[in-house]
């Protein structure tokens, strides 16, 4: 499903790609990559709310990864 996601994101088609990664991360909850993707996502369709959600579970995940997520998408 991440890869369908990332194909919806390079068509632009970042409502499809949310659904994708919103999938992935149900059946993979401990997939870093989707819930980047999918917060990137977030940050494009500007949900807010979503974004920092999505920084909370990738800090448990993947700090490093949370920390670039942060500065790029909560801080701006």
């Amino acid at each position: 499903m991440v890869q369908l996601g990332v194909t919806y994101d390079e068509l632009k088609l970042h409502g499809e790609a949310v659904e994708a990664y919103r999938k992935t991360v149900v059946l993979q909850p401990e997939n870093a990559d989707a819930w980047y993707n999918l917060g990137v996502d977030y940050a494009i369709l500007d949900e807010r709310d979503r974004i920092r959600e999505i920084y909370k579970t990738l800090r448990k995940l993947d700090p490093s990864r949370a920390e670039r997520y942060f500065n790029t998408y909560i801080l701006p």
